[in-house]
């Protein structure tokens, strides 16, 4: 009643009054308005979604809704025809637990006035973790878990809503882990046609036209020269403790570690032609190749001093020393 109108528009039975604190629209001439104000309060929600938690089952539409009452993560999936998804990551503060939960905007129609209301309507997904984000293309969800990258790419009606894949990141020409299963995924973002797989033992990047064209992207120390070939700890224990070589791989291919001993006789092969992408081992996130002290028949070798050789499939070799006591 006190605001002033700046302003007004009609178009067909489409009314719009402008005013000093927003706008208001009528689209039935005016016998009922929608009324929209700025938000002036950058701390203030533009708007509060209701949603059914998840400890107040509902019987009616037999649905869990959100849950946990603590949201780490929210997605909006848009869709080529009808309204969006909203997916969310709820963590348990006051109540519910772990859990993915998707809502969507679900037609409900009065049964006495014949109008039809549109209402979002949460339902939990996924219940063996949270996700800190989500990625989308298509039909498609990706969710960053600690129990890895999850994919879902089927129907969000019956049992089809709680079927979630497990993204293999592996080498498209060996097969072999770029990440290893089950490690925790902090990150998932969609750029174009690849999906970016943030790790904590690299980023993974997934050419989403080929699946399994990836790449992964290690932190790489640039400072340790190509020579440098050593083992640690030295001395050490067979029986109570392991030896860890470190070594620089300069070109993606087979690697093999054999241990000699003073005479130059050899001792054991803990590495075998293995594979290793370009980098140094251990890169500080994975645990590296080691050697337990046991010879090839498994007989624990004598106290001594000995070497190892690290041959790597362009031919280069690097010789190190390492000793054995009690």
């Amino acid at each position: 009643d006190l605001d002033t109108v700046t302003a007004v528009l009609r178009v067909e039975d489409t009314i719009v009054f402008g005013t000093r604190r927003g706008f208001a629209y009528s689209t039935d001439r005016g016998a009922n308005y929608t009324i929209v104000r700025p938000n002036l309060d950058s701390l203030a929600a533009d708007a509060v979604i209701n949603y059914t938690a998840l400890n107040t089952f509902d019987l009616v539409n037999q649905t869990f809704g959100v849950p946990g009452d603590f949201v780490p993560a929210l997605g909006i999936q848009y869709n080529d025809s009808g309204p969006a998804n909203i997916w969310v990551s709820g963590r348990i503060v006051d109540f519910g637990g772990d859990g993915i939960g998707v809502g969507r905007f679900v037609p409900l129609p009065d049964t006495i006035t014949g109008d039809t209301f549109i209402f979002l309507d949460f339902e939990t997904s996924y219940f063996e973790g949270f996700a800190w984000n989500f990625a989308f293309t298509g039909d498609s969800v990706f969710a960053a878990t600690n129990n890895g990258l999850l994919l879902h790419t089927g129907s969000l009606e019956g049992d089809s809503l709680f079927v979630w894949d497990t993204v293999a990141l592996a080498d498209p020409l060996t097969g072999r882990p770029l990440i290893d299963e089950g490690e925790p995924v902090f990150g998932v973002r969609r750029v174009g046609d690849y999906l970016w797989v943030t790790t904590g033992d690299g980023t993974v990047r997934i050419d989403l036209r080929d699946p399994t064209d990836q790449v992964l992207f290690q932190k790489v120390d640039s400072t340790t020269p190509p020579d440098e070939v050593y083992a640690f700890p030295v001395p050490f224990r067979p029986r109570q403790q392991t030896v860890d070589f470190h070594f620089v791989v300069e070109e993606d291919g087979p690697v093999t570690i054999e241990i000699y001993d003073f005479a130059m006789n050899l001792v054991a092969r803990p590495v075998d032609g293995v594979f290793y992408p370009a980098g140094i081992y251990p890169n500080g996130s994975q645990q590296g190749p080691t050697w337990d002290g046991r010879n090839g028949r498994g007989d624990i070798v004598a106290v001594g001093v000995y070497y190892f050789k690290v041959i790597q499939g362009n031919g280069t070799v690097r010789w190190g020393k390492l000793a054995v006591i009690p």
